[in-house]
């Protein structure tokens, strides 16, 4: 979550619109103010809609996922799913589509920004005047809300729990929370956030486009001055190598759009063999590049640039025909070409980076069955061409 603001997107229905709230606009509206009187750098977009359910919200949150550029996405949406409808004898979304919504909302948001979801508030059902075809109830509500939980432990995501914060003399129709209910939704969620607006505070207060301290894990957006970071290097590495460079290549996650990624620049070079290349470590050495002699892959050659407090490029080099340095190319390729890969490595890569931040090499090992497992396809797409 680095960017010049931190751009907050809450979506949900008329909740977080803010019905019903006369003197705070809505939970949603004074968390805005809140946050950004706290903070300049804070821009908190309301995207409530009154009525919305998962599948209207899938309709509309790619565009405005890439109008606002968000960090962190709220969800607050589940409660008109649960509605029961009696002219259909239905769910208005039934529960399996709603688990299937969950996920597709899921993952168009993570490669834009750090999700939370909000649980779903009770009613009182005996308050509730709606047409005679529509049921809010509490039981049902409490499905949908497990729902919610579950795939949120199951991704390992933030949930904020809302069951039970609204008393029932905070509904003014029996759904929707009076002022005082809004404030208590608000006070909840405030708390829950704050920690992780924080961090995400902390990160962006060091400026630089790339660098990382060693063995951490820090996870950013992408940036596109990461590829005039490389291109940089890579002319400096031409006119080191000459011939005996191959090829020199952008890889990692900082070379593919839309995804997460350290915000370490990763080369490789391919050369004709690694006794050859071991002769230039001193001019790499002279242009800040150290090799790592400790690096446990022998059909590699392993350079670090920058001191250990802010690492900012990794240098691998590869012997033609290896195949170390060619799978590295095969695997960017295959996530450049094929989205729902990429954001399912973004999004794995984000559940590890919360576990394990200062454990990187437990980090990378849990990375490696998906990354061989795309290896295998892009191979296989190759041999069909």
């Amino acid at each position: 979550m680095e960017n010049k603001k931190i751009n907050i997107c809450i979506f949900g229905d008329s909740i977080t619109w803010g019905a019903h709230d006369s003197e705070g606009g809505g939970w949603a509206n004074r968390f805005k103010d809140y946050f950004e009187e706290k903070n300049k750098d804070v821009n908190v977009y309301n995207l409530g809609v009154s009525g919305d359910d998962t599948e209207d919200l899938l309709k509309r949150i790619e565009a405005e996922c890439k109008k606002f550029k968000p960090n962190l996405i709220i969800f607050a949406i589940g409660i008109n799913d649960s509605q029961y409808l009696y002219s259909q004898n239905s769910y208005r979304v039934a529960l399996d589509y709603f688990k299937n919504n969950l996920e597709e909302l899921y993952g168009m948001a993570i490669s834009y920004a750090k999700v939370i979801f909000i649980g779903l508030t009770n009613v009182d059902e005996s308050k509730i005047k709606l047409n005679k075809d529509k049921l809010y109830n509490n039981k049902n509500i409490k499905r949908y809300d497990n729902a919610i939980k579950d795939f949120c432990v199951d991704k390992s995501i933030k949930f904020i729990v809302m069951n039970g914060i609204i008393k029932n003399e905070n509904l003014t129709d029996g759904l929707h929370p009076n002022s005082e209910g809004h404030r208590r939704m608000f006070e909840k969620i405030k708390v829950e956030v704050a920690e992780i607006l924080k961090n995400a505070m902390g990160s962006r207060s060091n400026k630089s486009m790339i660098g990382l301290k060693k063995g951490t894990v820090k996870l950013v957006r992408h940036n596109p001055k990461w590829r005039k970071s490389f291109e940089h290097e890579e002319k400096k590495l031409w006119k080191i190598f000459g011939k005996d460079a191959l090829k020199i290549q952008h890889i990692g996650s900082t070379a593919i759009l839309g995804i997460l990624a350290k915000p370490i620049i990763d080369i490789v070079l391919i050369a004709p063999s690694l006794q050859k290349a071991g002769c230039y470590e001193k001019k790499l050495k002279e242009i800040g590049y150290e090799r790592n002699k400790n690096d446990t892959k022998k059909e590699r050659l392993f350079f670090t640039k920058g001191p250990e407090k802010k690492l900012t490029h990794y240098l691998h080099i590869g012997e033609i025909k290896s195949g170390y340095a060619e799978d590295m190319i095969l695997f960017r390729d295959y996530l450049c070409g094929h989205k729902d890969a990429a954001k399912k490595y973004s999004g794995l890569k984000e559940k590890l980076a919360e576990k394990y931040y200062g454990k990187r090499e437990i980090y990378t090992a849990k990375k490696e069955k998906f990354i061989k497992g795309i290896i295998r396809k892009a191979k296989k797409l190759k041999t069909q061409k």
